[in-house]
């Protein structure tokens, strides 16, 4: 029986919701402790899929913490489908598979950390607060590449003015 938790932490005055989403017993434990000594609320619900119905329902989540292998939906399937939102995840994978392969897979679907376990929490703390500066930044990137896009507008209304303003000048000569 899998297990997916959403927290939410707060960094730099801007909530950021984790989806967690382990079915092992000891690692989802682990990961509970170290969120909760981290700050972070769990809140705890079922498998991957359900994880998927949270991922995809709630606009605001927007990082992951994912076993690859867990019943309903994998970690590898889940992130290609959360790779299918309009909105970006941040995606932190959680698996015993290392070898070369496993992580070019993963990558490849689109998980954008990997972490072997057994793992660190203090490991896990990083990579989260990584994961959250990330998402951040990607929110500021698409503020910034609106107001621009606002701006480029604003300014082909002008040259439009601009050009309408002399041609009428030019006719009155």
């Amino acid at each position: 029986m899998g297990v997916a938790a959403h927290t939410v932490a707060i960094i730099e005055g801007v909530i950021v919701k984790v989806l967690v989403a382990d079915d092992d017993v000891m690692a989802r434990a682990m990961l509970q402790a170290a969120l909760t000594d981290a700050g972070h609320e769990v809140i705890v619900a079922v498998d991957g899929s359900q994880a998927w119905e949270l991922l995809s329902q709630d606009r605001a989540l927007s990082l992951a913490v994912v076993d690859w292998m867990m019943p309903g939906l994998d970690g590898i399937a889940l992130c290609r489908k959360a790779r299918t939102l309009p909105r970006e995840v941040y995606i932190i994978l959680l698996t015993s598979r290392d070898s070369e392969y496993d992580i070019i897979s993963a990558i490849t679907a689109g998980v954008d950390d990997y972490i072997v376990k057994p793992f660190e929490s203090s490991d896990l703390s990083i990579r989260i607060r990584a994961g959250q500066r990330i998402v951040q930044l990607r929110r500021e990137l698409r503020k910034a590449q609106k107001q621009l896009g606002s701006a480029e507008k604003r300014l082909a209304e002008l040259e439009t003015r601009i050009r309408t303003a002399r041609e009428a000048l030019g006719q009155q000569d």
